[in-house]
């Protein structure tokens, strides 16, 4: 799957290879996505959506049918989310958002 951030303040999780659209997820606002990521945690994966005003966005998904659920919306801040990174290291997942507050999280197996 690949989620893609759009000026109409949505979201869209389309089908690799074929781009086929899966999941169109309107944020609500005025403020356009800056930056996307899925990742898991402790085997549940989720799409994190970083907006324009140093708010995140999170996302349950269904990895079968690329459908968003339990729709979370957390401050970060006041300024541009500049980006959401994932890495990978040992048996962790770590992630990171660079706002004007750092967010990092990470699990264990």
């Amino acid at each position: 799957m690949a989620a893609v951030g759009l000026w109409s303040m949505e979201v869209c999780v389309y089908a690799l290879p074929t781009l086929e659209p899966l999941t169109r997820e309107a944020l609500g606002g005025e403020v356009i996505p800056r930056s996307v990521l899925f990742c898991a945690f402790e085997g549940v994966p989720y799409l994190l959506v970083a907006l324009g005003d140093g708010h995140l966005f999170n996302f349950l998904v269904d990895t079968m049918s690329g459908a968003l659920s339990d729709r979370k919306k957390i401050s970060l801040g006041t300024q541009v989310m500049t980006a959401l990174s994932l890495a990978l290291s040992l048996s962790l997942t770590h992630t990171h958002a660079r706002g004007t507050r750092q967010a990092h999280t990470h699990t264990h197996p």
